[in-house]
């Protein structure tokens, strides 16, 4: 079976990669970062890059690509609704956002992947059950996270942490939900400065320039501490994740991400309450539900709550335990490491009825079955 992917976005590159280990094809994309990434990241992995990057290269790539089963992360529709065969979406994050269940998001595929129970409740309520088929698999790029691939130690090494202190891990989500925009640095302060510090921004942080002013004080700020260190752009954050004792995030989906391993989560809240947040920041806010994975551990407004909250956390990481596993199995289907093996037995599946669909209507109409002669 020839499977061909299309990604744009960064974290949809880290979905795709362990499905492209079960059902290997090219990848493409028209998104320079994500090109580069697979360079560093997969480089034996056939990769192809639309240039120049237009909507109308995509629409003509779409059209001319001969393949069994089209994946991608993300509706394009430039691209998913002209390409000939079954498409398939494995969205790339389990966010309670709640952005995936709408109708745009599946219009164009034949199948959705859903992580795990939460989502197939979202797409119930949303109606989509009716309109286009969902199998649950689980999460595909947690996949390695889950069954411990990772080595700790050499990460700590690669960045010269302390192996004997413990790793806070800062993971901010983007937009007006970010913590990071108004309040990066002082969370950085916050964890106590023997501890070691990670920080991943989230690339459309970068790339869109929500806070060009804090990305420049927190990376000189960081570059400077002892035991810290500032991921790039591309990186998975997973490695990072798996060597960190403890995670500081918001309302990002990597917090979701980090209950695959059951250790202390610390919320930083700058939103609840507030006055004066802009439209757009508003209508995030009243979309998404983040009441149940709030439960799963302290939530803080300021540094000062935060310095103190960290302390008990590390000495103290069974509280909140039972919240945090109810809400990751409640998330993740499954989360056993084969996600990707699951999902791979899926797309085959779906490939194979509607390659047996098409041969069967060929057969029909040659021969002659159904035509009235006059």
């Amino acid at each position: 079976m020839r499977a061909i992917y299309f990604c744009r976005y960064l974290p949809g590159l880290h979905q795709l990669l362990p499905l492209l280990g079960q059902l290997p094809g090219p990848l493409w994309t028209d998104d320079a970062e994500v090109a580069r990434a697979c360079r560093r990241i997969a480089p034996a992995q056939p990769l192809h890059r639309v240039w120049p990057s237009k909507r109308w290269c995509v629409e003509r790539l779409a059209r001319r690509l001969e393949g069994d089963v089209f994946i991608g992360t993300n509706a394009h529709p430039q691209f998913f609704n002209r390409v000939r065969g079954p498409r398939v979406q494995c969205f790339h994050g389990v966010s309670s956002k709640g952005f995936a269940a709408q109708w745009r998001n599946t219009r164009y595929f034949d199948l959705c992947l859903l992580a795990g129970e939460r989502m197939r409740r979202d797409f119930e309520r949303a109606g989509l059950l009716d309109t286009v088929r969902c199998e649950v698999v689980g999460h595909i790029r947690g996949d390695r996270l889950a069954r411990g691939d990772f080595d700790s130690a050499a990460f700590k090494r690669a960045h010269r942490l302390d192996a004997g202190a413990p790793t806070v891990l800062y993971a901010p989500t983007w937009s007006g939900l970010s913590s990071f925009n108004d309040h990066g640095l002082e969370i950085a302060q916050a964890v106590p400065p023997e501890w070691n510090f990670v920080a991943k921004l989230h690339p459309w942080t970068i790339r869109r320039r929500d806070a060009p002013a804090m990305v420049r004080a927190f990376t000189a700020w960081i570059s400077a501490r002892p035991r810290g260190a500032l991921l790039p752009i591309d990186d998975d954050i997973h490695p990072a994740m798996a060597a960190a004792d403890l995670m500081i995030g918001d309302r990002s989906s990597t917090c979701e991400e980090f209950l695959l391993l059951d250790r202390p989560i610390l919320f930083f809240d700058h939103l609840t309450g507030r006055a004066g947040l802009d439209e757009q920041t508003r209508a995030l806010v009243e979309r998404g539900d983040w009441s149940d994975l709030h439960r799963c551990g302290p939530v803080v407004c300021s540094g000062l709550e935060l310095r103190d909250a960290l302390i008990h956390v590390q000495a103290h990481p069974s509280e909140h335990g039972d919240q945090r596993r109810r809400m990751r199995d409640f998330v993740f289907h499954q989360p056993d490491g084969r996600a990707a093996e699951r999902a791979a037995v899926a797309i085959a599946r779906l490939a194979g009825e509607m390659r047996d669909r098409v041969f069967g209507q060929r057969i029909f109409e040659a021969s002659g079955a159904g035509v009235r002669e006059d």
